[in-house]
Parts: structure tokens; sequence; C-alpha cells
């Protein structure tokens, strides 16, 4: 839902901008554009011409791969070594997402989301590694302890 909602923010953020700084943008008094973007398509058919001239269509753009919600801010290094991890020590028929956490998983392009900790083992678990002056241990080590 936070995404949704930062979503339509900074949509309706950008649509205001135009407003205010784009010449010829027409002040249409709401931010639902497809329903000018429609209107614009029959007054194209009808009268061929434009009912906003300097008014862009959405519909007239391509897509692309681009994205503006959640992004992975993880580096490289820790990208490959979660997926390293993904590949020899889970098992992967226990995992069971909810759709917010797949979602998660998709904006990061990762297999598991970087949630906080929520069970009591894990709250130990954690402790136990902050309190270890030893941590973190070589990779081995580290995904054996991890495992048991």
């Amino acid at each position: 839902m936070s995404a949704c909602l930062l979503s339509e923010r900074r949509y309706r953020h950008n649509h205001k901008c135009s407003e205010l700084r784009r010449f010829g943008c027409p002040k249409i008094g709401h931010y639902d554009a497809w329903l000018v973007d429609q209107l614009q398509h029959l007054v194209m058919q009808n009268r061929d011409t434009r009912l906003f001239p300097n008014w862009s269509n959405a519909s007239e753009f391509r897509s692309t791969n681009e994205s503006f919600d959640n992004i992975a801010l993880h580096s490289q290094e820790l990208h490959e070594a979660l997926l390293e991890q993904w590949e020899k020590n889970v098992d992967k028929s226990k995992v069971k997402l909810t759709s917010d956490q797949m979602y998660l998983c998709k904006a990061m392009g990762i297999n598991l989301p970087f949630l906080p900790f929520a069970t009591e083992e894990e709250r130990k678990h954690f402790a136990k590694c902050v309190l270890d002056p030893g941590f973190p241990k070589k990779e081995e080590d580290a995904a054996i302890e991890w495992c048991t």
C-alpha cells in the first residue's frame, strides 16, 4: 500500500508542476488524466483536432523497464552473496511469501525480501552475532552455523 500511496503522491506532484510550469498545460481541476486522454482521442476522431494542443497523452508513449517505485539500494557484492546463499543454503520448498513480500523481491531483484527480525529465534540469533567478536566468520563457517 505504501508503494501505491507514494506513486499517487509522485503523480500528483508531477501533475501540479506541469500545470504550473509547462506552457499551455491546461488546468483540468482533477488528477484523472486518463479521462482527458480519452476526451482528446474522441475530439481527434470526431473533429480532427486536439482539445488541448499542449497536452501529452500518456497512451502515446512506449513503456520502458524503468522503475520509479521501490528499488534495490544494496551493493552488487551483497546482491551476489544473497544469490549464492539462496542457491546453496535455502530450502526453497519451505519458503512461503505473501504477495507484499513477492512484490518487494521483484522490485529489488532478490529472492527473499529484507525484513526486520520478527521471531524470538531471529532476535536471539541476531544478538548472538552482534555480541560475537569473531562475527562475521569465514563464509563456509557462517553458512554452516546459520543452518544449524
